[in-house]
């Protein structure tokens, strides 16, 4: 990467918080990098049948209401405090919510996940671990979940915050790197490093109605802000002003 960097004419960045990842820790400087958003929420913004989503539901044996955490099975994506703050949440509320786990199982091959099984043996089905998911049921766990839980400890951009948005589905997510930047106003930021924090924004999604429908409208309106046609047409733009010298 840092051999890449310097080569390079410019640099596209996906976010503020990673161009100043890549200011600060590979000494680039700032006038080589442009931030160009990505999107991604355009295969999830479709209602999904109602007959096609329960038949997800009952193949993973997931029952609502549940809340949903996507991402691969690695560290970095807070697993393990996210399984800490559900046992907190389902202790203080007493309900009966399952913890849906949607992601490739491969990373260290299938270690981490192995310990994660091991560790939280005793959740009798709370925990389901759906796995890879194609993206029809995909987006049928996210319009029927309570919320989507993504307090990761770090992302360059995070494509399942945009992903949920788009299906309706709140999140809550990380005050950290660029999450609070993609998300904006219409998510629920937490400290990923505090399972306390993140289990009061369980309970959050799970009891404030209101709340709930103000940050998927807040959703809505953040979309507003990401398309692939956007992010082609200043890439474009920017290959452009690179090839004239500007």
């Amino acid at each position: 990467m840092p051999w890449a960097a310097r080569r390079a004419d410019h640099i596209i960045s996906v976010s503020e918080a990673t161009k100043t990842d890549l200011i600060q820790l590979l000494k680039i400087p700032e006038n080589r990098i442009s931030v160009i958003y990505s999107s991604g929420h355009e295969k999830f913004s479709k209602p999904v049948p109602s007959k096609f989503a329960d038949e997800v539901l009952s193949k993973r044996k997931i029952h609502e209401p549940y809340f949903i955490c996507v991402g691969t099975m690695e560290p970095r994506k807070n697993f393990e405090r996210i399984a800490e703050a559900f046992f907190e949440f389902s202790k203080k509320t007493k309900q009966k919510v399952q913890l849906v786990w949607v992601g490739s199982q491969d990373f260290a091959g299938g270690k981490f996940y192995e310990s994660l099984l091991k560790r939280f043996s005793a959740s009798e089905g709370q925990i389901v671990a759906a796995g890879y998911l194609e993206d029809m049921e995909l987006g049928a766990l996210y319009q029927r979940a309570q919320g989507l839980v993504f307090p990761s400890l770090y992302e360059g951009f995070g494509f399942p915050v945009l992903e949920a948005m788009g299906a309706g589905c709140p999140v809550l997510t990380s005050n950290t790197s660029s999450l609070p930047e993609v998300t904006g106003n219409a998510g629920l930021c937490v400290d990923p490093r505090s399972v306390e924090s993140i289990a009061r924004g369980m309970e959050i999604l799970y009891s404030d109605t209101q709340q709930r429908q103000e940050l998927v409208q807040a959703g809505f309106e953040r979309l507003k802000l990401f398309s692939w046609q956007k992010t082609a047409q200043e890439t474009l733009d920017l290959y452009r002003k690179v090839a004239h010298g500007c």
